[in-house]
């Protein structure tokens, strides 16, 4: 009985697993005429991995860091998309004002578990390139 519950045990452990996958994230901007006061900015970009199910249904979040010494701020965030009409993990923001106040952007996904029950497929973390506002 003692050999059927240790080997009962070794098949729990292993099958519970954790597997991880990379994520990357772009950032883009452009101004957006909001049809009413002007413009406004458009912060876009994509979510992509080499595993399809880290795409889409991801938390994006926007930062913008006044200088270097500066710590970031949380501006904005929003879900990359899940519909193949306008690109799976693709994902846009959108703020106040145009150009964008001077400053380092950047955007960051959290991890995300797409595993079922018991089993860990990790999607990483990721943070966009950064995009830089000029001082006037």
């Amino acid at each position: 009985m003692a050999v059927v519950a240790v080997l009962g045990g070794g098949v729990g452990v292993a099958s519970a697993h954790a597997t991880r996958f990379p994520s990357s994230l772009t950032l883009n901007w452009s101004p957006f005429d909001n049809g009413v006061a002007g413009f406004d900015s458009k912060w876009y970009g994509d979510v992509d991995s080499p595993k399809a199910a880290c795409k889409p249904h991801r938390t994006v979040r926007l930062y913008r860091q006044a200088s270097a010494a500066a710590t970031p701020v949380f501006l904005a965030e929003t879900k990359s998309s899940a519909d193949p009409a306008v690109g799976v993990g693709s994902y846009a923001i959108y703020t106040d004002g145009s150009p964008p106040q001077p400053g380092r952007y950047f955007t960051k996904v959290t991890r995300k578990n797409i595993g079922p029950p018991g089993h860990h497929h990790i999607c990483r973390a990721a943070r966009s390139n950064d995009y830089f506002e000029p001082s006037s």
